[in-house]
């Protein structure tokens, strides 16, 4: 997510991960389920944030900005929350897209 575009959250927002056949939080060995503005992030140089979803964290990235998986049985579903919108912002706010890097 860019400084410039920012989630239209009041309060704050979060990304989080969801197992799509049952609809819960994906377990993992930290206990760390969502990665943003409540749980702390990391800004990089820009001001802007990537978020990492990954079964290792990859080197140079930022504890904060990584949501470990560990499963490969299951689909996962990156959920982006926004706690108190702002609704006028969210009429034009467009997310960000999710990449599969290799």
């Amino acid at each position: 997510m860019s400084k410039k575009n920012p989630p239209p959250a009041t309060a704050f927002w979060s990304v989080t991960l969801y197992d799509l056949q049952n609809g819960f939080f994906i377990p993992n060995d930290r206990k760390k389920y969502s990665a943003g503005a409540n749980g702390g992030m990391k800004l990089d140089a820009d001001g802007g944030i990537a978020i990492y979803i990954a079964a290792q964290k990859p080197e140079g990235i930022p504890e904060e900005n990584w949501l470990p998986i560990s499963r490969k049985d299951e689909g996962i579903g990156a959920t982006l929350r926004i706690y108190v919108a702002d609704m006028e912002k969210m009429k034009t706010w467009t997310a960000p897209k999710a990449e599969m890097l290799k």
